[in-house]
């Protein structure tokens, strides 16, 4: 829909007032005033010629255009879609960045544990042992509760047989020390 301005101009001109009708009617000062009396209605635009005025303007077409209230609505649901689909495809990426840091840090825990385990051979360190796999099997309870993805469990629970069997090990070994 185009807009509509009024642009002044040297001589009297005959507009209608009736909205969105932006016909410049020509007539006289006279046709006018008996049209308005005997109740008649403009030859140009068919309205009457009451809901005329003299004045020295003319409807003219803006060169731009007003944006429907459809398109204004279209356009929102665009950028709030557009905006939905970056937020997704930034949480996801976090969410895989952080899965990949706990991975690698599980990976490092199971090696440290294994240099931990190699160490303690040399003195008695079973209930450290034991600690430790206590905390390995919360660390898995927690990650199972918050739905961690399946990789991450199964090197978990991978870390954790690894790491009771050493402590059996362990406990078998520091038993043949006692007697």
């Amino acid at each position: 829909m185009p807009v509509w301005k009024q642009q002044p101009t040297d001589k009297l001109n005959y507009l209608c007032d009736i909205p969105d009708c932006h016909s410049n009617c020509p007539t006289s000062r006279l046709v006018a005033l008996i049209g308005r009396l005997l109740r008649l209605r403009c030859g140009k635009c068919n309205h009457p010629y009451r809901s005329h005025s003299h004045s020295r303007y003319v409807w003219v077409p803006a060169s731009d255009t007003r944006p429907s209230a459809d398109e204004g609505r279209k356009q929102a649901a665009t950028n709030d879609k557009k905006n939905a689909e970056a937020l997704i495809a930034t949480r996801k990426r976090a969410f895989d960045d952080l899965n990949r840091i706990i991975g690698e840090s599980m990976d490092d825990l199971a090696r440290f544990l294994a240099e931990y385990d190699g160490t303690s051979l040399s003195g008695s360190f079973s209930v450290h042992m034991e600690k430790a796999s206590r905390l390995l099997e919360q660390r898995y309870t927690d990650m199972e509760k918050k739905g961690a993805s399946k990789e991450q469990l199964r090197k978990t629970r991978d870390s954790l047989g690894l790491m009771e069997r050493k402590l059996v090990l362990l406990r078998d070994a520091e038993k043949a020390q006692e007697t």
